[in-house]
């Protein structure tokens, strides 16, 4: 991206900032004095502090952008980054290192749901619900895993880098990918993650970051790419494109505790009710016209 086309994507960024938190910018390809240049450009509204980065060139650059009045123009001075910026960059760079473009929009991270210690079964914190212990010591486990670097890193060296790099931002005041909470005008989207938590049968329980913190939110099959598990209080239907699609489904809903009627046959329907911790499902062969 050039540099002109780069400011007017981040023209008006900074402007929405509160001034108590860094302001910073990303621009992959600037030399270091386009750096500068792209500084003083954003900065020459109100002055003040302004960080440039570039993952690819591992380059973090403040500056303290002023108006000159002997001189009649802004300019930007160097000056020492904060520690703590520069370690959520450093850890920033762990991330990018581990995986290109982990600040780039949306990332999965799929890791066995055994990662996060103890036993759980994803399809189970489906369809019992918020109401169930499997669901709490599921919502549990992910918060103690994900403020735990070792057990991050267990999921995934990248999701620990950016986790570590989100607790720094958040001292400062600002967040890296928690929605329109951030300080970072970003080149492109701004990163968004979720980290996809699978057992044995490829049943996976997603998880994301929903004010005020990481929790469930459904399960998928075939590894997270595959149909919705019902959830607790949900009425919800299925179809099926062979017997053997069929019968993981059925198994993992068995497994968790779910009541299945009747088998699959071409064209049949499982629907499925959950109330009760538990779901009633049964299979339906809408008649022949």
């Amino acid at each position: 991206m050039s540099l002109l086309i780069l400011l007017g994507v981040m023209a008006a960024a900074p402007a929405a900032l509160a001034q108590s938190v860094p302001r910073i910018l990303q621009c992959e390809e600037c030399t270091p004095g386009q750096r500068e240049e792209l500084a003083i450009a954003i900065g020459q509204t109100a002055g003040g502090s302004f960080y440039v980065f570039s993952l690819g060139q591992k380059a973090l650059a403040r500056y303290w952008v002023d108006y000159d009045r002997a001189g009649q123009q802004w300019i930007a001075t160097p000056v020492a980054s904060q520690d703590g910026i520069a370690q959520m960059f450093g850890h920033m760079l762990d991330a990018h290192a581990s995986r290109p473009g982990a600040f780039a929009g949306s990332q999965v991270f799929e890791a066995p749901v055994a990662a996060i210690g103890g036993t759980h079964d994803p399809v189970a914190v489906a369809i019992r619900g918020e109401h169930d212990s499997a669901y709490g010591r599921f919502n549990d486990a992910v918060g103690r895993c994900f403020e735990d670097e070792p057990c991050a890193n267990a999921i995934a060296p990248a999701f620990a880098a950016m986790l570590s790099a989100e607790e720094r931002a958040l001292t400062h005041g600002f967040s890296l990918f928690r929605g329109p909470w951030s300080a970072v005008a970003w080149e492109g989207p701004a990163p968004r993650i979720e980290a996809r938590l699978c057992s044995d049968n490829r049943d996976c329980a997603v998880v994301k970051y929903r004010e005020p913190g990481w929790t469930y939110t459904e399960t998928r099959s075939e590894g997270g790419r595959g149909q919705r598990y019902p959830s607790y209080g949900e009425r919800a239907g299925y179809g099926f494109d062979d017997a053997a699609a069929a019968s993981r489904f059925e198994r993992s809903l068995r497994n968790a505790g779910a009541q299945v009627e009747g088998a699959w046959q071409a064209g049949s329907e499982l629907s499925c009710e959950t109330a009760h911790a538990t779901a009633s499902c049964v299979y339906r062969t809408p008649p022949l016209r």
